[in-house]
């Protein structure tokens, strides 16, 4: 699971409810932002479902971005970390104010990061294999005894 700067675990997002609760607009441009590298901090408080980021805009002081979520009705994560979430609304302390770009800044940086760590995991548990792989003695028999492929002369 991803962890968010603070240690906490973050939750796995339905990333269509992004679009659907900032808009087409907003989503676009937040996602732009959080490609950037704008988004820091990130907290999330599972007792609560609130999200908060700090997200730097073009303002000097970076804006500070909460979003309330919650269970998605659909399913639960495929690995059974935990339930699928889904964005409720949110509030930024940018002139917008609500469902802005910073906040669906914010929840790109969550599936950014919970996409980070499955790619991890997945990368880790390659190399189990591979190194598993190895340690198997050379098959022996028909086609595999000068260690060529079979049939060629």
């Amino acid at each position: 699971m991803a962890t968010a700067d603070s240690g906490d675990v973050l939750p796995h997002l339905r990333t269509e409810a992004i679009r659907a609760v900032v808009g087409p607009t907003s989503a676009d441009r937040g996602f732009a932002v959080a490609a950037s590298g704008a988004v820091g901090r990130l907290r999330y408080d599972a007792a609560t479902g609130r999200l908060s980021a700090s997200v730097q805009g073009t303002a000097p002081s970076p804006y500070r971005v909460q979003v309330q979520l919650q269970e998605a009705y659909d399913a639960a994560a495929e690995d059974g970390a935990g339930a699928l979430m889904e964005p409720v609304g949110g509030r930024c302390t940018c002139p917008v104010g609500t469902d802005c770009k910073h906040v669906a800044a914010a929840l790109y940086q969550v599936v950014r990061l919970d996409a980070d760590q499955a790619l991890d995991d997945a990368r880790r548990k390659l190399a189990e294999m591979v190194t598993t792989a190895d340690a198997l003695p050379a098959p022996t028999g028909r086609g595999h005894d000068d260690g060529g492929p079979a049939g060629v002369d």
